[in-house]
């Protein structure tokens, strides 16, 4: 892992014209075409184990039968939503893993003022004397939008950046009355070092500014506590120790971030071709 890891910055970036909710559109048209059908904004609440599969239950009070389920919700989900054996085996693999990231996630409009020359991804880096509290990294991640995407921006005069940085859950699910004061004050913040180090950034106009914290991921997507990126990197814990794609319950599989192999697009979908492969090498034995 440490081998992509410290070559990052050697490589090419690149940017998906219309923004990431382009790559969401394109696998929804590839699942449809294939005969498959996309179910959103439908929380699943309960799966159970039946004689011939499971049951899938859902917020929108409906069930499901398959042979096959493959869940990509985080490790410390699962609990809370299965019963018996399988709930105490996600009890006790989710237990292992007591500590992870949180995000705080900003989306920003502004005028288009920034130098033809700038990069599209930078890392800002700012003194942990300054930080806001509930931000527990030295830096900033900003991405904008190309200039000419005229996909994502019905306004070609204006851009959007994408910005994100670390942030402990626990710090943020205790604030007990003063959530929003926290929020702001985040917020402000990070405007400022924006306004200080990104070029062009303080004479823009700002349009459009939606902060998220961990809280907000845990309402809106239910990662549990608003755990995102999956589970730290350590020297202390091997890869081949974390929670494996294939469940001991049969036809009950795993892919995503908190499962092997790990963080980021390339771990998770690695572990989907891996859940692929298994399901397609059991059902051949079946």
């Amino acid at each position: 892992f440490g081998a992509p890891a410290v070559t990052y910055t050697n490589y090419t970036n690149y940017n998906v014209p219309g923004g990431l909710l382009t790559m969401a559109e394109t696998m929804q048209q590839f699942i449809e075409e294939k005969g498959g059908e996309l179910h959103v904004k439908e929380k699943v609440l309960k799966i159970q184990k039946v004689e011939k599969g499971f049951q899938v239950f859902t917020s929108k009070n409906e069930s499901y039968s398959a042979p096959v389920v493959i869940s990509n919700l985080p490790v410390w989900n699962m609990p809370g939503i299965t019963e018996g054996d399988i709930k105490h085996y996600f009890e006790r693999e989710s237990s292992r893993y007591e500590k992870a990231w949180g995000a705080v996630t900003m989306g920003i409009v502004t005028d288009d003022v920034y130098p033809d020359e700038m990069p599209l991804h930078h890392q800002i880096h700012f003194s942990g004397d300054d930080v806001a509290d509930g931000i527990e990294s030295g830096s900033l991640f900003v991405s904008l939008s190309h200039k000419d995407d005229k996909n994502r921006l019905k306004d070609e005069r204006h851009r959007i950046l994408n910005v994100s940085t670390h942030a402990l859950p626990e710090w943020w699910f205790s604030r007990n009355g003063d959530y929003d004061a926290a929020k702001k004050n985040v917020e402000n913040f990070i405007l400022k070092t924006l306004n200080e180090k990104l070029p062009g950034f303080s004479e823009a106009q700002l349009h459009h500014v939606f902060t998220g914290t961990p809280v907000t991921w845990d309402n809106w997507v239910y990662r549990k506590k608003g755990r995102v990126g999956g589970i730290p990197q350590s020297m202390e814990r091997s890869l081949l120790d974390w929670t494996p794609n294939q469940t001991p319950f049969a036809g009950l599989y795993l892919c995503g971030d908190t499962v092997y192999p790990g963080q980021g697009i390339p771990g998770v979908t690695l572990s989907g071709i891996n859940v692929y492969r298994r399901v397609i090498k059991n059902l051949a034995k079946s």
